[in-house]
């Protein structure tokens, strides 16, 4: 499943993760932070992050101007919320954290859950790239 979503300022996710599908994000204006496991890092156009399955992640738009940012899930199966969207017309910014927990936990026709809210929110912590190894996550502009 491919989407584009807008991202006001201050518009966030609920820290989450998927345990069937990967998820990619992709920059196309503005400034998102990722949380991906305990490594955070900020990016403009052109930052792609990669979300892999079973790995608590988040986001968030931190820069002064509405982003939008290109979404993909592969396999789709994690693509509850995004249906819920399309159905009620809704977007991330008007649904508040509980809202969005109960969307993405909820089964859709019986199927078990394939994402998973987890709180609390983990605080931020500076992006150290030393660490890093592998294709695990990986951040590039």
């Amino acid at each position: 499943m491919m989407f584009e979503e807008t991202v006001p300022a201050g518009t966030k996710s609920t820290f989450h993760l998927h345990h069937d599908s990967d998820e990619v994000a992709y920059v196309l204006s503005g400034e998102v932070t990722f949380m991906i496991g305990d490594e955070v890092t900020v990016g403009g156009p052109g930052t792609c992050a990669f979300m892999p399955r079973g790995v608590p992640h988040a986001w968030k738009s931190t820069g002064a101007e509405t982003g939008r940012v290109l979404f993909l899930y592969t396999p789709a199966k994690a693509g509850g919320l995004i249906e819920e969207q399309q159905r009620t017309g809704r977007k991330f910014g008007s649904m508040n954290e509980r809202e969005l927990a109960e969307h993405i936990t909820a089964p859709r026709l019986g199927a078990p859950r394939t994402v998973a809210a987890l709180s609390p929110r983990p605080q931020r912590r500076p992006y150290d790239s030393s660490g890093v190894t592998g294709p695990r996550n990986i951040f590039f502009r």
